[in-house]
């Protein structure tokens, strides 16, 4: 019974480094994200970090297909977001991020350039 504990306890461990982070929330959605609404020749940056000051992680460019990861940073709550009006969800949109991998390199991405 010990060895069992000490791996269910490592399990346990092992999960809770995967939870997010502060400021940050699961989310549902589409597995695939396409890179939109960049100008002829930008890429997006996926960062460490979401937010501006990040580093660079990858860049992906307009087209690109990216992994959704399942977070979120920025936004409207669910209950916030459904009370919100047009002008306030397209505002809270310019400061989502999302989590999303491309070509195996996870970084955040600015949600108004992700469309399912």
């Amino acid at each position: 019974m010990p060895t069992f504990r000490l791996a269910a306890c490592g399990l346990f461990a092992a999960l809770a480094a995967f939870a997010p982070a502060a400021g940050c929330a699961e989310a549902d959605g589409p597995d695939f994200y396409r890179v939109v609404g960049l100008r002829p020749g930008e890429k997006l940056a996926l960062r460490e970090r979401p937010q501006e000051g990040g580093r660079v992680m990858a860049f992906a460019p307009a087209g690109a297909r990216l992994r959704n990861l399942g977070r979120t940073s920025g936004g409207l709550s669910f209950s916030e977001w459904e009370r919100a009006s047009p002008a306030r969800r397209a505002a809270a949109r310019r400061t989502m991020w999302r989590l999303v991998e491309h070509r195996r390199v996870a970084g955040w991405a600015r949600a108004v350039h992700l469309a399912e």
